[in-house]
């Protein structure tokens, strides 16, 4: 009891889920003898702990010198120069992760897996871990309580660009104690960094292209509203059916029509095309491609039809549509435009998938029935889509993967299903109990959380009210009066100024890197803090631009390459000193650049306004 009561206190400011799940445990620890774990003392005068396992007791930690121990593990990850995020397997007593924090920087985010919550609450008891607890980077995911939310956190918090700075670890015993719990920790950690790698490869492939498209997608924000308008307006009552393209679409399609002003039809938009030519009256659409075929949307259906989009969707696709645009998220550049006219986006979580996108703008409506329709994920024979259609990707999966259908039968998917289906599963079990998913897809992949309906059955249960999402929407007015979408414009045109400021801003950041080179390169003595007062002026200054979000986004490619250069060993303190001042002269000079592309743009999109 020495230490329980001051963890809990931390404990409730860190996570108060975890603390109450945890003191409610402990209630019931209290009243029961627990033989698996002991408390030993080491010949340094520090403690460890000894599990039973498996008829052996095993020890946490040395039992001569814990702290040397330590060192000596955490010695081993003295090559990684800058940690960004650490993600831990076990936490035990603390001294580990003690050892390793000096290595790990300030902001950093820092994720602790717990795989036995009984272990963890005996730690709770016998050691101080205000360290941890108290840490404002750290967070943690205990089995049982949220490890869940790990998979999602990560993708959350650290995106492709920190990949490299990224260390992974285990404490050194946990993963020969809690085995299948360490098999499925490097599994989420696998999903997470394959997620993080096509993100990776789509940003430095189309980060350009989609830069311009947000842009250019400020032409809609007059009469567009964003998602947040939407909250609480439509009756709990009333279902939503996501209509995704898989191939068993093509089984149940037609009863979708006994849905139609019952419920809200939401089609995604590799779906539009079966559904026009089955005549369906879907209610919107959901694109978040900034590389999509424009020729998604053709048809007259399709002309007035709303959109559930994103700032970075393809612009000519939102500009043949003439319905109401509905921003489902910000994306960083809207939503500091919109939040400073007091509109906050809801919190939108990506799963990288114009279904999954879908998904989340039923979670963020607060519908409680949410029905899934052509969400295969999965193969049927060498069909991929609805209508027969085989689609593939540029990189075709070469190794077949067969998992769960729902039917109890074995399924073929690939590696980005599977990434979807892990997503949709994660975001489930985090969704209020009262709200019921339906797969009423009647094939492919087990989504585990939903309730397996055939879709006839859950029209019948669930599709009883009237709704009409037509006028529901004419009579919702746009976000943005008449007044703030003026002060909106003046905001528009004020980027002009801001990229001017950039570029100047940027030149002189180049200029001062260079010099520092030339003074390195030359072995010239050189004072260099006037240089470095420059550079970190500089980019202080550039970062406070609003448009700065958009120059990052769009230099992405450009310096891609930097990111596994500037966080390598070196040779010597010359070599790294002058790699990183050319690393600053590269982004100098992209920034440059990016203003050049970006300012005409923004000019026309002012015009067009």
């Amino acid at each position: 009891m020495r230490y329980l009561n001051s963890n809990l206190e931390y404990l409730k400011q860190k996570n108060f889920i975890i603390y109450n799940e945890i003191k409610r445990r402990t209630f019931k620890y209290d009243k029961i003898n627990n033989n698996k774990f002991n408390i030993i003392n080491t010949r340094d005068g520090y403690k460890t702990i000894e599990v039973n396992y498996d008829s052996e007791n095993i020890r946490l930690n040395s039992i001569y010198s814990p702290k040397k121990e330590a060192e000596r593990w955490a010695k081993k990850f003295d090559d990684i120069r800058k940690i960004t995020s650490l993600v831990m397997y076990g936490l035990g007593n603390g001294i580990f992760f003690d050892e390793l924090k000096m290595k790990i920087d300030n902001n950093a985010h820092i994720f602790f897996y717990e795989p036995n919550i009984d272990l963890f609450i005996f730690i709770l008891y016998n050691f101080d871990l205000k360290n941890v607890l108290s840490d404002e980077r750290t967070e943690l995911f205990i089995k049982d309580i949220n490890d869940i939310d790990l998979y999602i956190e990560l993708c959350r918090k650290i995106n492709w660009t920190m990949i490299p700075t990224q260390l992974v670890c285990c404490h050194p015993v946990y993963d020969r104690l809690y085995k299948e719990q360490y098999r499925k920790f490097i599994h989420i950690i696998e999903e997470y960094r394959y997620a993080m790698k096509i993100s990776g490869n789509t940003s430095v492939e189309f980060a350009k292209k989609f830069t311009l498209n947000t842009i250019k997608n400020l032409e809609f924000i007059e009469k567009s509203n964003y998602i947040g308008d939407f909250e609480g307006k439509i009756g709990e009552n009333i279902p939503i059916i996501i209509v995704a393209a898989g191939p068993s679409l093509d089984k149940n399609i037609d009863e979708l029509k006994n849905a139609e002003r019952k419920s809200i039809i939401l089609a995604t938009d590799s779906a539009v095309k079966t559904l026009m030519e089955h005549n369906i009256n879907f209610d919107a659409i959901v694109t978040i491609d900034g590389n999509k075929y424009i020729e998604k949307f053709e048809g007259n259906y399709c002309e007035n039809i709303p959109v559930f989009t994103i700032p970075d969707a393809k612009y000519e696709l939102l500009k043949q549509n003439k319905g109401r645009k509905i921003w489902i998220t910000g994306q960083n550049f809207y939503t500091g435009i919109y939040k400073k006219y007091g509109y906050d986006f809801p919190e939108y979580i990506s799963g990288g998938s114009v279904a999954t996108a879908a998904f989340s703008v039923a979670k963020i409506l607060g519908l409680q029935t949410i029905i899934l329709v052509g969400q295969d994920l999965a193969y049927n024979g060498d069909i991929t889509h609805s209508g027969q259609r085989i689609i593939e990707g540029k990189h075709i999966e070469q190794k077949e993967i067969y998992i769960d259908g729902i039917y109890g039968e074995k399924v073929k998917t690939k590696q980005d299903w599977l990434r979807y289906l892990q997503w949709f599963g994660n975001i489930i079990a985090q969704m209020d109990r009262n709200i019921n998913v339906i797969d009423a897809t009647e094939g492919g992949a087990k989504i585990r959380g939903t309730k397996i309906m055939k879709l006839t059955d859950a029209i019948d249960d669930y599709c009883k009210s009237k709704f009409e999402f037509k006028k529901f929407i004419a009579d919702l007015p746009v976000t943005f009066s008449k007044e703030e979408y003026n002060s909106f414009i003046q905001d528009v045109s004020h980027f002009v100024k801001e990229l001017d400021i950039v570029y100047n801003e940027a030149l002189l950041g180049k200029n001062a890197a260079m010099r520092i080179m030339f003074a390195l390169n030359n072995n010239m003595i050189l004072d260099k803090q006037d240089d470095l007062k420059i550079i970190s002026e500089v980019k202080d200054t550039i970062q406070r631009q609003k448009v700065y979000t958009l120059l990052d986004e769009y230099i992405s490619a450009d310096v891609a390459e930097r990111f596994e250069i500037v966080n390598k060993m070196y040779l010597n303190k010359y070599e790294e000193e002058y790699e990183n001042f050319k690393s600053t002269e590269i982004l100098f000079d992209a920034l440059m650049k990016a203003v050049g592309d970006l300012k005409p743009a923004v000019e026309n999109v002012i015009e067009k306004m």
